[in-house]
């Protein structure tokens, strides 16, 4: 699954140090970073959802082990420019009987780069011997509980209540530190301390929103495992099933090539329906018919990054002649956007869905609409036209940031069309979406252009025909 250097599929040991080295160059003197790995999530008694680092730990370190803590703190005597700290669950031969191997702490030294490694019960002390020294400085902090209960904060970073409340676990490590330390490092990250606390997000978000080579190669295989999924799909689908079939056939699909899990919880939708279904309906649970379209929007995950693609197909593996003309009207908005990225009216997410708007617009006029802008964002196409993705959304980062070469969104305008509202009879209670990922990259002469990475999977109307009639695969 590794090649040799690799601490995650694709992403090197040198490539997670450089990563920290740029971090910790960005910010001012005195700057300390403490990010948590997150805890396990229990579905019910002693049964356990499967484990997933937090991105920003997972970014800085390539550990996937839950209970875990990153200490980074800048350092002038080191040749890093910072020292790295990690704190992981301690070897505990009953556990690992039952759960599986711990990674020891002369690993986090010789395999991931750490300076110093503790077991993780001893966060609170150590945080308090380095922080109580320091009389200056600032604290990023990683946690997903926005507060803004303290003066020092900047109304991102949660209090430490907060966070042993309502968030993640962190009682574990603390349970067994001395009060005196807990209480104090819990003052610290409230903002109480003499350090000011600020969020990690906003300084570690645009970092991660550009790829590098290798991170973009292993989208590209998250991608191409999505795709391949949804052609599976596509020649999967009967007439006699039901959206939740489809569903199942999808991770089937996605995990036989490699992917650890979904990137998300699909939404598959057959339509028409009234009322409509909702943008993000994932019951999944109704019955299909011959004259049905499915909307799916389904991604895999591969090393840790995310993949993201809807496709809409007919049942009967034939579009109607309705269908068909407002599929192609869809289709032709969106592949007019993703050829607008970088140019005069394409150069941010804000700028991409106000053209994307437009162009939709103009088509649907073509086969019968009589709509204003107005009424196609707030009825016919009631989202955005595209997010950032990375090994998931970078969420501070606004939709006016400018395009960038490295840069990785999705594409995906929608039509819904309501019944009883005016519009067409023939497209009533259908609903829509064609997404695709796309790279931002830097052409010879210096424009910025998009890059369909999910191109294989089946978007133009005669391909999602062909794709729906195609034998599956019966040796997978």
């Amino acid at each position: 699954l590794l090649r040799p250097n690799e601490l995650t599929p694709g992403i090197t040991v040198a490539e997670y140090e450089a990563r920290r080295q740029n971090l910790m160059r960005s910010l001012e003197r005195d700057g300390v970073v403490l990010v948590s790995s997150g805890e396990v999530k229990w579905m019910s008694g002693a049964v356990f959802y499967s484990f997933r680092p937090s991105s920003s730990f997972l970014y800085l370190t390539g550990f996937l082990s839950p209970s875990s803590f990153l200490l980074l703190e800048k350092s002038a005597s080191s040749s890093k420019g910072y020292d790295m700290t990690l704190f992981v669950p301690p070897t505990d031969p009953e556990q690992e009987r039952w759960n599986g191997w711990r990674t020891g702490l002369d690993e986090m030294r010789t395999v991931f780069g750490a300076d110093k490694a503790y077991p993780n019960d001893a966060l609170p002390r150590i945080l308090r011997e380095k922080l109580s020294a320091r009389r200056e400085g600032t604290i990023f902090f990683d946690s997903p509980v926005p507060s803004s209960s303290s003066s020092r904060s900047n109304g991102q970073t949660p209090s430490m209540l907060s966070v042993l409340s309502k968030s993640w676990n962190w009682k574990a490590p603390f349970a067994k530190a001395g009060k005196g330390d807990t209480d104090y490092v819990m003052n610290v990250l409230s903002g109480g301390g003499a350090m000011e606390v600020k969020s990690l997000d906003k300084v570690l978000d645009p970092m991660r929103l550009i790829k590098s080579a290798a991170e973009i190669a292993v989208m590209e295989k998250a991608a191409s495992i999505s795709a391949g999924a949804h052609r599976d799909v596509m020649a999967f689908t009967q007439e006699t099933g039901t959206e939740h079939d489809i569903v199942t056939r999808f991770r089937y699909a996605s995990g036989i090539q490699g992917s650890e899990r979904e990137a998300y919880i699909p939404v598959c939708a057959s339509t028409p329906s009234d009322p409509l279904k909702p943008i993000h309906y994932t019951t999944n649970l109704s019955r299909l018919s011959p004259h049905n379209l499915v909307l799916l929007d389904a991604g895999a995950e591969y090393g840790l990054y995310a993949s993201d693609i809807t496709r809409t197909f007919p049942v009967s593996k034939s579009f109607t002649p309705a269908q068909a003309e407002l599929y192609q009207a869809l289709l032709e908005c969106q592949k007019e956007t993703i050829d607008m990225i970088g140019g005069s009216s394409g150069g941010s997410l804000n700028a991409l869905h106000r053209f994307s708007l437009e162009a939709l617009r103009v088509n649907l006029l073509q086969i019968g609409f009589k709509i204003d802008i107005g009424v196609l964002e707030r009825v016919l196409y009631p989202h955005f036209v595209g997010h950032w993705i990375d090994l998931h959304d970078t969420n501070s980062v606004g939709r006016d940031t400018r395009f960038d070469n490295g840069m990785v969104i999705t594409v995906e305008p929608s039509v819904f069309v309501p019944k009883d509202r005016g519009f067409p009879k023939a497209f009533e209670g259908l609903e829509m979406r064609i997404e695709d990922q796309v790279v931002i990259e830097t052409t010879g002469d210096g424009r910025l252009q998009g890059r369909v990475i999910t191109h294989e999977a089946p978007k133009e109307l005669a391909a999602v025909e062909d794709a729906c009639r195609a034998r599956i695969d019966s040796s997978r």
